[in-house]
């Protein structure tokens, strides 16, 4: 049992340690003009204005390969943040902070590792940066993923 609160504290902090450099990263670290522009300023757009063709959506990252649900959900975005950068930085910031968490319960259920290897969780550059940075649309992809396999 001393191990299980073991784990258990670990994993909290580490979602604390998580929220803080998020808020550091939103506040000190461009992000990234790759996918947003392409996502939001064209294709969402585009759709938004009532182009219906996918042969006529497309943006600076090629054309829009990705099905409709990501259109809607993009559109959502672009409603709730005004289609802005730092708004929606928040918002994956806190995606990122729930899909993360739902990875150390993961990995805390499985009583495979030991409660240390939890931070190696934190580790990942690039998965930051996907999330923040990047803006990208996996992001949400991934977070219902974990949480479908947390329901089973």
């Amino acid at each position: 049992e001393v191990v299980e609160n073991r784990k258990a504290s670990f994993s909290v902090a580490i979602v604390l340690g998580e929220i803080i450099l998020i808020i550091l990263i939103i506040a000190f670290v461009p992000y990234r003009k790759i996918d947003w522009d392409a996502y939001m300023s064209q294709q969402v757009s585009g759709f938004l204005n009532g182009e219906r063709d996918y042969y006529k959506l497309e943006g600076d990252t090629g054309p829009l390969v990705y099905p409709a649900g990501f259109l809607y959900l993009f559109s959502a975005i672009q409603y709730v943040t005004g289609g802005h950068v730092y708004p929606a930085q928040i918002l994956f910031g806190v995606l990122y902070v729930v899909n993360h968490a739902m990875v150390l319960f993961i990995y805390w259920k499985t009583d495979k590792l030991p409660w240390w290897a939890l931070g190696l969780l934190s580790l990942s550059r690039p998965i930051h940066s996907y999330f923040v940075r990047h803006l990208c649309n996996d992001c949400f992809v991934m977070t219902l993923f974990h949480a479908s396999l947390i329901s089973f």
